[in-house]
């Protein structure tokens, strides 16, 4: 996604009202804060949709999506917005997540992760995550949006420095 494209998404959201702390004017100092809460809906607002005109509505029900057994084995929260804001947050938890992937028709989201202490990989279910049978031929469309792990460990270490007024870093994933 391209600078350009990420800022039209952040228009559309703070516009909506969806984007906390917009500080107004033009130039260095105004605009949209990089708290880990507004990059966090920034970052669901790609993956629940690629239309303009669908960001804040798909935005709003990814957010709300409740986790399927109460609440996130990783995380311990209940809904993912807090889920993924808090993987965003806590350094130990980002590294932990190999991949974050949201299925758009059925508006279904999983945290794939993997814990230093186990060997398996462990995935957190929200909202309905329909089975192809479920369809009513069988068939279905899916289209399914997925962010990496790597790139959830970088975001929150750039969320850390932002937080600590240090420069943006050159962070590679581990």
């Amino acid at each position: 996604m391209t600078p350009d494209a990420l800022y039209e998404r952040q228009r559309v959201l703070a516009r909506t009202g969806y984007l906390a702390g917009a500080i107004a004017g033009k130039g260095p100092g105004s605009g949209v804060r990089a708290t880990a809460r507004n990059v966090t809906k920034l970052v669901m607002s790609t993956l629940a949709t690629d239309a303009l005109f669908e960001i804040d509505e798909k935005t709003r029900q990814l957010a709300t999506l409740k986790h399927v057994d109460g609440e996130c084995p990783l995380t311990g929260e209940r809904r993912f917005q807090n889920a993924l804001e808090k993987s965003l947050n806590v350094p130990e938890l980002a590294v932990s997540v190999v991949a974050i992937t949201v299925r758009r028709e059925d508006m279904g989201a999983r945290i794939h992760f993997q814990l230093p202490d186990r060997r398996r990989f462990e995935t957190s279910v929200f909202g309905r995550w329909r089975l192809p049978t479920d369809a009513p031929d069988g068939m279905g469309r899916r289209i399914t949006a997925t962010l990496e792990g790597w790139s959830i460990e970088v975001i929150s270490v750039d969320l850390r420095d932002i937080a600590a007024g240090v420069p943006l870093s050159n962070h590679k994933p581990t």
